[in-house]
């Protein structure tokens, strides 16, 4: 039996976890009788990977905190048939160097790698030292390049299998009407979300244009082990003050991880800026619409219905280049002002979505049509799966 290790430790927000499983996915269903294991960063939340019983084996790999780091390969088999490495890291290490050894960075930055930086680097270079690699190794970024005799089956889909207990807990979410799943910021800094003040009138223009609809306000607002699992940079007032904006807005949030999968399951559609955790959504056959703005557009749609409500920005997106204030403004793409000129098109998304005859295919169309007609850089809008 073949055996692949996708190599995937990286930062930990919940967004490159599913993407490492998309990868093991792909690799696994192109030869089925394959076993697929994956590594991850111990600060993820790797306990996704539970949802997809076809992963042989998770390994945690404590980068994350220097007071666990022990610098060593966590217990996992030393020979493998096939490593995939991302080595999206490495690369950015070196691009930086090279803006440093031609003087062209901002006016009084000094680059560093922290510890959880030099301690990834460390690991892969440790496993490309100690692992034993029988037929080849290969790496997905800058583009995938695979060795001989590995196949892989791109238009492969996840299906998070969620446990039976979640389920449960998210039937006393039940609601006859639509159910709209609403996440207000995710674990960057607030610049780069909606204020809550723009969430009140989203919200209320969602409630009167479907009658009967009740909101459901996740995310987290703890910090726990899962450090990129929240919405940190949005405080307990921010939430208060959306809570208080309408008695059909039920507060979901710090219910934990597989109870939140549950209760996206249950909705009809989720609302969100572009989020590592919103793709969960997708994982669970829940459609999402996207108030798309900054440095990334959405790439990631499991061939489930979705809809970017892109915004009016000639260098959307930027891919990297916008460099975020943790304490400055709100960006321009969601100051409320250009959000309230965007909502037209937010409520045709929202219907389009909650229409039950909506397909990918019609969504993919759809939003080739936006991108085609919105004031963005185009040539910089990643291609869809088809």
């Amino acid at each position: 039996m073949t055996s692949i290790l996708v190599n995937h430790v990286y930062y930990s927000p919940l967004g490159h976890v599913l993407e490492a499983i998309q990868y093991a996915k792909r690799f696994h269903d192109a030869d089925p009788g394959s076993e697929v294991h994956v590594a991850l960063s111990d600060g993820a939340p790797w306990e996704l990977c539970a949802g997809e019983p076809w992963i042989a084996g998770v390994y945690r790999v404590p980068v994350g905190d220097p007071g666990t780091c022990d610098l060593s390969i966590p217990e996992m088999p030393r020979e493998w048939d096939y490593v995939v490495d991302n080595n999206l890291l490495r690369l950015e290490v070196e691009e930086n160097a090279l803006l440093i050894g031609r003087g062209d960075r901002p006016e009084g930055h000094e680059p560093s790698l922290g510890w959880e930086e030099e301690a990834t680097l460390a690991y892969y270079a440790r496993t490309e030292a100690e692992l034993v690699v029988r037929r080849g190794r290969g790496s997905l970024f800058p583009e995938l390049t695979l060795p001989e005799g590995l196949s892989y089956y791109a238009a492969a889909r996840m299906g998070l299998q969620v446990p039976t207990q979640a389920r449960d807990f998210a039937r006393r979410y039940a609601h006859a009407g639509p159910k709209i799943a609403i996440l207000p910021a995710g674990s960057g800094p607030a610049a780069q979300y909606p204020r809550p003040e723009a969430w009140i009138e989203i919200i209320g223009a969602l409630r009167g244009r479907f009658a009967d609809v009740r909101f459901y306000l996740t995310g987290s607002r703890k910090t726990g082990r899962h450090r990129h699992l929240t919405t940190t940079r949005y405080s307990g007032r921010d939430f208060s003050r959306i809570l208080a904006s309408g008695d059909d807005i039920i507060d979901c949030c710090d219910i934990g991880l597989w109870n939140q999968a549950a209760l996206l399951e249950t909705c009809d559609l989720l609302v969100s800026p572009h989020s590592g955790f919103s793709f969960l959504a997708l994982c669970v056959g829940t459609p999402w619409l996207t108030i798309s703005g900054g440095n990334w557009a959405e790439s990631f749609s499991n061939g489930v219905p979705f809809y970017s409500v892109l915004p009016d920005n000639p260098d959307y997106p930027y891919l990297g280049a916008y460099s975020y204030d943790y304490d400055g403004p709100t960006i321009p793409d969601m100051q409320c002002q250009r959000l309230r000129a965007r909502l037209p098109d937010l409520l045709e998304g929202a219907a389009f979505l909650l229409d039950p005859a909506t397909t990918y295919e019609d969504a993919l169309r759809q939003h080739r049509a936006n991108i085609a007609r919105a004031p963005i850089r185009r040539e910089r809008m990643p291609k869809m799966a088809p």
